[in-house]
């Protein structure tokens, strides 16, 4: 099975996202959290099963179902890399621009997981979301 490595930008938007919906309504944040845990689980299973965002560019996108984001990833034989957590009414260009296509070509350390051994990829954006509401 590949592992899902998530590029720190990614999840400090996850992290940003969680805490905006936290502040709208207590628990909602968090259930965004679940369900981008459920999408990166989604997107282990069958990576190519997500269309690819440009012909010309590597990307595959997976769009949430009930919030307004998409992640887009690259995925090789071994690692899936999620490059974006990103709302798709903002920012507009942002992945079109060279936000995305600099993510690819910078190596730093990542979260990662790899089925249910890797634990916590999106544990920190968790813990932001319920930190202002417990």
């Amino acid at each position: 099975m590949r592992c899902l490595r998530v590029l720190p930008e990614a999840e400090e938007e996850l992290a940003e996202a969680a805490e905006w919906y936290e502040a709208k309504r207590q628990g909602l944040g968090v259930e965004l959290v679940l369900h981008v845990q459920h999408a990166f689980d989604e997107i282990l299973q069958a990576p190519e099963t997500s269309p690819l965002w440009q012909a010309a560019r590597p990307y595959r996108k997976l769009a949430m179902r009930r919030f307004p984001y998409v992640i887009m990833f690259t995925v090789d034989d071994e690692t899936v890399e999620v490059l974006a957590v990103a709302h798709t009414k903002r920012r507009p260009g942002y992945l079109g621009g060279s936000e995305v296509g600099a993510a690819d070509r910078q190596t730093r350390p990542t979260a990662s997981r790899q089925g249910s051994s890797c634990a916590g990829v999106t544990a920190r954006s968790s813990r932001r979301a319920r930190a202002g509401h417990n």
